[in-house]
């Protein structure tokens, strides 16, 4: 269950954290129990709780979800298809997500990894790391 903690649903929107609005919008979709659920960055601004709360929700409603995230993680747990967009909004990808994330290139177009230099020791190397 989504909570505010204490009284804080005695006060004013303006005065909430990110999260604790996040949470008041969610609460308010979720209250609305619709066939269909278009979420846009649902766990930005939730803490760690709250975000594993919401991720079961969506595993266990029979509700149709459709989540845009660059949480790559959390897309694996959620889904089974997924669509990639490029710059300008171009589709670059359209399929299972284990296939999408194996692809180190297809993740560097979609800016969702990029070559990360590091060393060991006296030697550096460079490999793509993903975003999560």
């Amino acid at each position: 269950m989504l909570t505010l903690a204490g009284d804080q649903g005695n006060r004013p929107p303006y005065s909430l954290s990110g999260g604790e609005k996040q949470k008041v919008a969610l609460a308010c979709i979720l209250a609305l129990d619709p066939l269909l659920l278009l979420l846009d960055e649902p766990t930005a601004n939730l803490d760690p709780r709250a975000a594993a709360w919401l991720v079961d929700y969506l595993l266990d409603t029979p509700q149709t979800a459709i989540v845009s995230t660059h949480n790559l993680s959390m897309a694996a747990e959620l889904g089974f298809r997924c669509l990639i967009l490029g710059a300008g909004g171009h589709l670059l990808f359209d399929g299972p997500i284990e296939q999408a994330l194996g692809d180190p290139g297809l993740m560097e177009a979609a800016n969702l990894a990029h070559r990360h230099r590091h060393r060991q020791g006296s030697q550096e190397h460079a490999h793509p790391q993903l975003h999560d």
